[in-house]
């Protein structure tokens, strides 16, 4: 019975693996957390971790279109030409969106570094990976063991 469940487990993940071939490889903590801080978000996709990866993303990128979109180049009245910041007349709104998405998107560009260094890590750190693989019309399951002597 026990043979049973662990073909079918196996059988499992070789099934739910794509055709091409897939590597346990080691990932840099320091390459992600620069690519992070380039792009947020960039580091856990070098990490394999796509949905928290688009997810930084696009929270990055909405809160940057929210900066671009109310910052205080916005700010001017028309009629005297000066910047709201020293002028009464900008709505409280506008400045609470704004000041709002520069500290989304200061708090997502940490969270995406540091997030990132920190997956790159314990990637690196696995005691034991079972890592599908496919070549050639052969399916397996690469294990691999690391130990610190």
């Amino acid at each position: 019975m026990k043979s049973f469940i662990v073909t079918l487990l196996l059988a499992a993940v070789l099934l739910a693996t794509s055709t091409r071939e897939v590597y346990a490889e080691h990932k840099s903590p320091a390459a992600a957390g620069l690519m992070s801080f380039v792009l947020p978000g960039a580091g856990q996709l070098y990490t394999h971790q796509q949905q928290k990866g688009l997810t930084l993303l696009g929270t990055y990128a909405g809160a940057m279109g929210l900066v671009f979109a109310y910052g205080p180049w916005t700010w001017e009245k028309a009629s005297t030409g000066q910047f709201a910041d020293l002028n009464p007349g900008t709505p409280s709104t506008t400045k609470i969106i704004w000041y709002g998405s520069a500290a989304v998107a200061g708090g997502v560009l940490i969270y995406a570094v540091v997030d990132a260094v920190g997956a790159a890590k314990k990637l690196n750190s696995g005691a034991l990976s079972l890592v599908p693989y496919s070549t050639g019309g052969t399916r397996g399951l690469r294990m691999s063991l690391r130990t610190n002597w």
